[in-house]
């Protein structure tokens, strides 16, 4: 019943977004492309009953590593520029990836889309800020950085 449930979450707000077609593979992914920028990653997995979403927001190199992991876990502190998600790198190919994990076991549709869409909007303002820290690496602070997010954009 759980994995009807998230096909359901996934099948509503594909209607929602006007695209009727996407729905969630045999082990639970839904991909979503965001502006030709970013790629959202839906995770269902019944042993957790967990949703995860998770997305590649940008990358770093020797240049700039310093100066993008401070922006990074000044981010992450309290999960202040993050909106409750956390950052993380993968450092075989120095991505950065934003992650965020919510229970299904009482997971409205509305809750589903607000997460989806904080989410989102998080993403763009730090592929932004991770992009304009790479090519200043002046070491400018990320606190007080945040902006509130509304709307989604697809």
């Amino acid at each position: 019943m759980p994995v009807e449930n998230y096909k359901n979450l996934i099948k509503e707000l594909a209607n929602i977004i006007g695209i009727p077609e996407m729905h969630a593979d045999e082990e639970g992914y839904c991909f979503l492309k965001i502006d030709e920028k970013l790629m959202l990653t839906i995770l269902y997995d019944e042993n957790s009953n967990l949703i995860t979403l998770y997305s590649d927001i940008g990358s770093y190199n020797e240049d700039n590593e310093k100066t993008i992991f401070k922006m990074l876990l000044e981010a992450n502190y309290l999960w202040a520029g993050t909106s409750g998600a956390t950052l993380g790198v993968n450092s075989k190919n120095k991505t950065i990836l934003m992650f965020y994990r919510e229970s299904m076991e009482y997971l409205s549709f509305q809750r589903f889309f607000d997460i989806i869409e904080t989410f989102i909007n998080t993403a763009e303002i730090l592929n932004k800020k991770i992009s304009e820290a790479g090519q200043e690496t002046n070491g400018e602070s990320f606190q007080g950085k945040s902006q509130p997010v509304t709307g989604i954009l697809v």
